[in-house]
């Protein structure tokens, strides 16, 4: 199917293609470079602001209607053919401007200004989507921020004990934030089922890891069966319970209410069941709370939506096997270990080419999938990136670019790779396996 243009309702055929062009006098928001700077923060807010900046341009311009305005929010395309992220921001105010959005999106696109050489491609296409093409020099830069960024570090509170049933409900707070950031309170709910229990408290703790990672304040509240406390609620309030029955919502936020804090800013978060198999068999007792204590334990029970059942294969850790997560993350972290540290060391990055795109592109959007997982109470984002990292670096790895005989670009190639060891390592960590 197809509009009056020619155009797939979903083709990435461009209607425009934008120009370099001065930005217009008085716009209401700024250029991305004087946002961010040289080194763009992930992939999702850099590229946002440029399009923001482009939209108000074409406002200020008369190319849109005056006192139109619209978030220029990106969001995955339906197919990688589309580019690296699509805006449906004209579709959005169309009807309120009286025209079709493929025009408005082409208008926008018009006013694309792009002085740091971020984008290869930005296009218009039907019915309305703006569609992004990231560059390599964007994904390189990434790639050295990261590189320059410190690990995430996540430390046991006081008392945390080690593998076993009550180790894998161990809080973890990861420092963040400073005193005028944003404050969140991460509780759990003590659950009748020991299974259920760990789940929960490996669901608690990462989105403590997460949230700090966002630069807040995290506090943990463990398997605390009284409300918070008046000094334990912050800016909000996030409660891990695999027992949300009617009414559960509304008693917890009149527990916060009456401890000083925002019912409004309680996030709950309700937790599945879980069931450990070994060869057709279901687990029970001790054997099954001895699968969750291995190495890749808590990545499983991460892997799924809380709020869905999980079912653990332990037969898959005994073995090995490749399907479980940790398997090809730690696999992946091994290969890297084997390089020699020093020779990602002075690497000239520009050396980096279509070739490791992928990987670059891996590492790049893992702030944004930081981000995202943080704000949503969704961990099990954070796993399925690191398991699509830890294949895309596979892929890479077996096609041989690390065979090359030119030491400058083995260097460059290695520094990719200790990129993606990075962002495998933070995963890990988010998810207790560190």
């Amino acid at each position: 199917m197809s509009d009056a243009g020619g155009v797939g309702l979903t083709a990435p055929h461009p209607v425009g293609t934008s120009d370099p062009c001065p930005p217009p006098a008085a716009l209401r928001s700024r250029p991305a470079s004087a946002v961010f700077g040289g080194a763009p923060a992930g992939m999702t807010r850099p590229l946002e602001a440029l399009l923001q900046h482009a939209f108000d341009a074409a406002v200020a311009s008369g190319d849109l209607p005056p006192g139109i305005r619209a978030t220029c929010a990106l969001e995955d395309p339906a197919h990688p053919g589309f580019g690296d992220a699509t805006c449906r921001a004209a579709m959005l105010v169309a009807r309120r401007a009286g025209r079709p959005a493929l025009e408005l999106a082409a208008a926008v696109v018009r006013h694309v200004d792009d002085p740091d050489g971020w984008l290869d491609a930005v296009d218009a296409a039907g019915p309305g989507f703006i569609n992004v093409r990231v560059s390599l020099a964007f994904l390189r830069t990434a790639l050295a921020a990261t590189l320059d960024v410190a690990d995430i570090t996540v430390v046991p509170e006081q008392g945390a004990r080690g593998p076993g049933g009550a180790a894998l409900r161990s809080p973890i707070i990861a420092p963040g934030g400073s005193p005028r950031s944003p404050r969140t309170t991460v509780t759990s709910a003590r659950a009748a089922d020991a299974l259920v229990g760990v789940r929960v408290g490996a669901v608690a703790a990462a989105i403590a890891a997460l949230r700090a990672a966002i630069g807040e304040q995290v506090a943990r509240v463990d398997e605390s069966p009284a409300p918070p406390r008046t000094s334990d609620v912050g800016s909000r309030t996030v409660l891990v319970s695999a027992d949300v029955r009617d009414g559960d919502v509304a008693r917890a936020k009149a527990a916060v209410a009456a401890a000083g804090g925002d019912p409004g800013a309680l996030t709950v978060v309700p937790i599945g069941p879980v069931d450990i198999v070994r060869r057709g068999r279901r687990l029970g007792g001790e054997e099954a709370l001895a699968v969750l204590a291995v190495d890749g334990a808590r990545l499983a029970l991460l892997a799924a939506p809380a709020d869905e059942a999980v079912v653990v294969d332990a037969a898959a850790f005994e073995r090995a096997h490749i399907g479980a997560p940790i398997v090809a993350i730690r696999y992946a972290l091994a290969r890297i270990a084997r390089l020699d540290a020093a020779a990602a060391d002075a690497a000239d990055l520009a050396l980096l080419d279509d070739g490791d795109r992928d990987c670059l592109r891996a590492i790049g959007t893992f702030v944004d999938v930081v981000e995202r997982a943080a704000r949503r109470c969704e961990p099990e984002r954070v796993v399925a990136h690191a398991r699509g990292v830890a294949a895309t670096f596979h892929r890479w790895y077996n096609r041989g670019r690390l065979d090359v005989g030119d030491a400058r670009v083995r260097r460059a190639r290695a520094a990719l790779a200790r990129g993606v060891a990075l962002v495998l390592e933070r995963s890990l960590a988010i998810a207790g396996e560190g």
